[in-house]
């Protein structure tokens, strides 16, 4: 989903990119069967530490977040969820002490509470967006369970080209077929082939990349997927699961760009929503430690949102003709625009 980007600051992915680095940390330390080092404990507290304050500004600020930021604050529900389940389910494999697991617990409530105390908002001032795609907003949706894995040998990784493929109304219209809710049919997991076919397209980069990988990720959340391998064999295509694999491994080589030219301020966004997508199906690579320090570098401490340079209109770079004119921005709806009081504005991304 995208719209354009109307402000500078940032805080919703990076809650995700958090949650899911907390789940990875504490796994491998939990079965590594190793003691913990200090640095790897004082950046996990302190990514702890991030992660309430950025939820804490978003609560603060819940009458005027959107649909797209409830995403992210579900995600980080979800995902925390998970993780809380995996350490009740088998707390013999787990080095978790009686602080950091109420730590977790009190994360999860208070993500869930921004959920639920912006959604009847959002409800009310934006009816027809929240009836097309808000299922996603169930408190269970994004509790996706994924082990922690690397890439296989044989994924195809196609050369970067600069440029977006996607437009904000194409990545909405295609989502709501898995909800029964879009313009050509009301029966959920009714997928075209036009929206399938443009949604797993190879070749593509940037947020229209990332969004093939939500595309999948919300298909199969809403109990889609056979439609999905039945679409894929018609198409003469792998699995989905495979497709996720070749979605990620060329996002991970475009986040590594991003790092070689030092973290362009106007990047910072997209490299966020790199990480958090494909770490929330268990890629681990997304998280080293010097990449999650560059993120939480880019959080203002003091009140909890994040700063980012805005991308204008016309800075923005699209490969199809047909969409050159286009008066819309192609980036991201997952946005937010927060004005609070303080001067500080936030800005939800998640596909």
């Amino acid at each position: 989903m995208f719209m354009k980007h109307t402000t500078g600051h940032i805080c919703n992915i990076e809650l995700i990119c958090f949650s899911k680095y907390i789940s990875l940390t504490i796994g491998n330390l939990s079965f590594s069967n190793a003691s913990v080092p200090n640095e790897t404990s004082a950046l996990l507290y302190e990514t702890l530490a991030s992660l309430k304050s950025a939820l804490e500004f978003l609560y603060s600020e819940h009458k005027n977040i959107n649909l797209d930021a409830v995403i992210g604050t579900r995600m980080v529900e979800g995902q925390l969820s998970v993780l809380i389940e995996r350490i009740q389910s088998n707390p013999q494999n787990w080095v978790v002490d009686n602080n950091l697991f109420i730590n977790l617990k009190e994360l999860t409530e208070l993500a869930g509470k921004v959920s639920s105390k912006a959604i009847p908002y959002i409800a009310s001032l934006t009816p027809y967006y929240y009836q097309k795609i808000g299922t996603i907003l169930q408190k269970t949706f994004w509790e996706l369970d994924f082990p922690s894995k690397d890439f296989s040998g044989d994924v195809e990784v196609w050369p970067y080209k600069r440029g977006e493929s996607l437009h904000e109304n194409q990545s909405d219209d295609c989502l709501a077929e898995f909800f029964g809710t879009g313009k050509s049919s009301n029966v959920p997991c009714d997928v075209s082939d036009k929206c399938w076919k443009k949604m797993t397209k190879p070749l593509y980069n940037g947020y229209s990349l990332t969004h093939e990988l939500f595309y999948l990720e919300i298909g199969e959340q809403h109990g889609c997927h056979a439609e999905m391998e039945l679409k894929r064999l018609t198409h003469n295509q792998e699995s989905v699961a495979k497709l996720r694999e070749t979605y990620c491994a060329n996002i991970l080589n475009e986040a590594a760009l991003i790092a070689e030219q030092n973290f362009p301020e106007d990047r910072h966004d997209l490299f966020m929503e790199q990480a958090a997508l494909c770490g929330m199906v268990g890629y681990r690579q997304f998280f080293s430690s010097d990449w999650l320090r560059k993120m939480l570098s880019w959080q203002n401490k003091a009140i909890g949102c994040y700063h980012g340079n805005p991308i204008r209109e016309w800075e923005v770079e699209y490969r199809k003709p047909d969409l050159q004119g286009s008066k819309k921005l192609m980036h991201k709806k997952m946005e937010i625009a927060v004005h609070a009081t303080n001067g500080c504005t936030a800005r939800s991304s998640q596909t």
